[in-house]
């Protein structure tokens, strides 16, 4: 019982989330040109998560107007 009600590794969280970051930051992405916000959103994003028991839900919020390319 004391093992599970220890929240669960902040530096994973944290690391996935940079690497997410990192590849929409990235000048050759091709989804640099669009505006974006992205941040977690769940027991990470809510600071609840549980030992050993969490994934990392990040949430990738569009804020620019996308058009499609139907050529």
């Amino acid at each position: 019982l004391e093992t599970w009600s220890l929240e669960g590794s902040r530096a994973q969280s944290a690391c996935t989330f940079q690497t997410i970051n990192g590849v929409f930051d990235d000048p050759n992405s091709p989804y640099y040109e669009w505006s974006y916000r992205i941040f977690l959103l769940g027991s990470y994003g809510n600071d609840t998560n549980i030992y050993a028991d969490s994934d990392v839900d990040v949430v990738i919020c569009l804020t620019s107007v996308y058009y499609g390319d139907i050529s």
